[in-house]
């Protein structure tokens, strides 16, 4: 590491309790002192509805939010596609190397041809992109007799020794994408804010809403309890609600009748039975119906267990996909055409991806088409 991230401190240890402050001061009641109890009453939903939300913490969690949520009516779906439209760019400052889907380098000081075309073959197939010799890049790897330095913004994190690297790239090249990421703090703590201060805004705003629609008829103690409790009842209706959509499981010899099921629930939970336990969706010719869907979380699924089969027409059934509106399934179709392992769909993924304008979805045909054997080169 090479010293404090200085912006990022910042945002953890100058922002958060300078806001707090500011808004304490604003909002502290002026001309009724609340009592102890009140304070109680006030605060106790939101620990309360921790705990009971923690109950359904698992793997699926945010994609079951996701589907039971917000894809199932019409304002989430509005900020479903707000957050992948505008949120997951700016996410690439402070990714690590790791997680980049092309990262740059530059090789320095390498006089052999024949090494120097070795090692950007390597980096090449690591996604590391080799530019020229003056711009910045995100590796800087020297030669020095038979070591090789990777360095970044002066500071040296791994050395090896040709034959090694040579034999080895990725574990050299992963040892230092960990050792240099200066915004892994940064990313835990960014990922621990929104999982619990997403709930927390939502929470503040409906009581807000609440509150001084009552403080028109009643006194601030009063309205301050009946927002409290009101907001602690929808939270709980919505945690029955999303607990009951989500509870769905549809045992293999069950599968044809949940496919024809009047439950996008049961339906939804079909094909993941499928996805699962990679059955041939081909074996149950209801998923046709399905092609057709208005529901996206429902042409996601699809498409995922679309994945999973090997027969030429549920192949272009997923092939149909990609002209899809939404770009989580446009992204489940790419990681379907990758896991499919059928090089000759290469030339339709670039085609979409150098047409489209959708980040996520390019992130994905970008993995696709790396998972089928095409690499990045310098005129790509």
């Amino acid at each position: 590491m090479d010293g404090i991230n200085i912006f990022a401190t910042m945002y953890f240890l100058i922002i958060p309790p300078l806001v707090f402050t500011l808004m304490t001061k604003a909002f502290r009641p002026k001309n009724e002192a609340a009592t102890q109890w009140h304070r109680v009453i006030n605060l106790l939903p939101l620990p309360l509805l921790a705990l009971l939300w923690a109950t359904q913490f698992d793997g699926n969690l945010f994609l079951d939010l996701r589907d039971h949520l917000l894809l199932s009516n019409p304002p989430g779906r509005k900020f479903t596609r707000f957050y992948y439209t505008y949120t997951l760019y700016p996410a690439e400052a402070f990714k690590s190397l790791n997680q980049k889907l092309v990262r740059t380098c530059r090789i320095v000081g390498v006089k052999d041809g024949n090494l120097h075309q070795l090692l950007k073959n390597k980096l090449l197939d690591h996604d590391y992109l080799p530019i020229n010799a003056n711009g910045n890049s995100e590796l800087h790897l020297t030669q020095r007799d038979d070591t090789l330095v990777f360095a970044n913004r002066n500071c040296e994190y791994v050395q090896s020794s040709v034959s090694a690297f040579l034999k080895d790239s990725t574990k050299f090249l992963r040892d230092y994408a960990l050792q240099n990421d200066p915004n892994r703090i940064f990313r835990q703590l960014t990922f621990l804010g929104l999982l619990a201060g997403f709930p927390i805004a939502i929470f503040i705003f409906f009581h807000g809403v609440i509150y001084y629609t009552f403080l028109i008829v009643s006194d601030a103690k009063t309205s301050t309890i009946i927002a409290s409790i009101v907001c602690f009842l929808i939270g709980f209706i919505v945690l029955a609600y999303f607990q009951s959509s989500r509870s769905s499981r549809i045992e293999i010899r069950h599968i044809t009748e949940a496919l024809q099921s009047v439950r996008w629930q049961d339906r939804i939970a079909a094909l993941k039975t499928i996805t699962a336990n990679k059955l041939e969706i081909s074996n149950y010719p209801g998923y046709r119906f399905l092609l057709e869907s208005d529901r996206v979380q429902e042409r996601y699924w699809l498409v995922n267990a679309l994945g999973v089969s090997r027969t030429h027409p549920t192949y272009s059934d997923l092939l149909g996909f990609l002209d899809d509106p939404s770009p989580n399934v446009l992204s489940m179709a790419f990681d379907a055409l990758g896991r499919r392992n059928s090089p000759q769909v290469i030339p339709k993924i670039l085609d979409k991806l150098h047409t489209s304008s959708d980040w996520y979805s390019q992130a994905y045909a970008y993995r696709a088409l790396r998972s089928l054997g095409w690499k990045q080169t310098q005129s790509n």
